[in-house]
């Protein structure tokens, strides 16, 4: 990063739940990799370029604790209050996808500068058009917390195709423990990284099928369907998504024409083909590890930094958010329509991935399930 040392930004949240100020206690016993911090409100209170200002929620207990945790002393039940207040430089959206839309939009007419917002950026296409214009249209920077692309494996992992380590890539096989929307959107939007942000030309998917016995879990307040997903995109490389409960294996296969890279949450490995042999046998060469330990939350938050003072959109910026999102909901598609092939630009504005959203009760409090058509 090249961020100015001189500026400081003035910081607020809006959203004060698990990801926007305590995630860190529902981490408690994971052992996969995992670089620290993470949460919205942990990294704008100690990170040196920004200060934490305001918080703003509707659940006056969360905004409570929020408060206690980190000596926020200005709180607000109404974020455009805040908003119109505090004159935050940056405002960190730790809200529910179907809250998404209304606060990014707030904060861009507010002449907020930079916006870093949970994933996925929105419930349909519709709506995140109307995020990225009103962004665009009063010059806000708009990044998305599809905190993959900061992981520092991952970026090894992108240098390294672009150095040519691997040939030409061909194929990516992506697999996760989840569901295809609330944390598929994260894979897709990795595959998308990792080829290059090129374009996709067409997509074939299969999605389960939404069930009434679906229910929040612990690190969760939405839950959503599994499936898979079959993606083309327009260079050529063809890529496997597989996002469902019980998958055992979180890892990322990059197959090249002369070796392969993988990455899971534990470990890289990069294997070559021996260039001796007539067998195309791959030998296992060292992952590098000479990189930036940072943060990918850090990471992302930085780059969104550095995009205000430059000018250029951030790495995570909400029109990549909208490719996944996308794909995601052509997924749903074309499961809904004997798994035809959907071509690409794929548009169905008002179209929405089934999910459910729940208070920490455990109450459904959104419901798209019935939404999908």
């Amino acid at each position: 990063m090249t961020l100015k040392p001189s500026k400081t930004y003035r910081a607020a949240l809006i959203g004060c739940g698990s990801m926007g100020s305590y995630y860190m206690d529902e981490l408690e016993g994971q052992k996969s990799r995992q670089i620290l911090p993470i949460g919205h409100a942990e990294i704008l209170k100690t990170h040196p370029r920004t200060e934490l200002v305001a918080g703003a929620d509707a659940d006056t207990v969360r905004l409570a604790d929020f408060s206690r945790r980190w000596e926020a002393e200005r709180t607000y039940t109404d974020h455009v209050e805040m908003l119109e207040r505090e004159r935050p430089d940056i405002v960190c959206i730790a809200s529910p996808p179907p809250l998404h839309p209304r606060h990014v939009i707030d904060c861009a007419e507010r002449g907020v500068k930079g916006i870093f917002c949970e994933k996925p950026i929105a419930p349909t296409l519709r709506e995140a058009d109307a995020m990225l214009s009103a962004c665009e249209k009063h010059g806000t920077r708009l990044s998305i917390n599809h905190t993959l692309r900061g992981d520092p494996y991952h970026i090894q992992a992108r240098s390294l195709i672009q150095a040519g380590e691997i040939g030409d890539l061909l194929s990516i096989t992506i697999s996760w423990a989840g569901r295809l929307f609330l944390t598929g959107t994260h894979r897709f939007d990795l595959v998308n990284y990792l080829v290059g942000e090129n374009p996709t030309a067409w997509l074939i998917g299969h999605a389960e099928s939404p069930s009434s016995q679906q229910t929040v879990v612990p690190t969760q307040r939405g839950v959503d369907v599994g499936g898979t997903a079959y993606v083309v995109f327009e260079n050529g490389v063809c890529a496997f998504l597989n996002g469902r409960d019980g998958t055992t294996v979180h890892r990322v296969d990059l197959i090249g024409s002369k070796g392969t890279i993988w990455v899971d949450g534990q470990d890289a490995q990069l294997w070559k083909r021996d260039e001796q042999s007539k067998f195309r046998e791959l030998l296992k060469c060292p992952f590098p590890q000479m990189m930036r330990y940072t943060a990918p939350m850090v990471h992302l938050i930085e780059d969104l930094m550095e995009s205000i003072e430059d000018g250029r959109a951030p790495c995570s910026s909400g029109q990549m958010a909208r490719q996944a999102l996308a794909q995601i909901i052509a997924t749903h598609h074309s499961s809904q329509h004997r798994n035809c092939r959907v071509d690409f630009p794929f548009e169905l504005p008002d179209a929405t991935p089934p999910y459910r959203w729940f208070a920490e009760s455990g109450q459904v409090v959104y419901d798209a399930t019935q939404k999908t058509k």
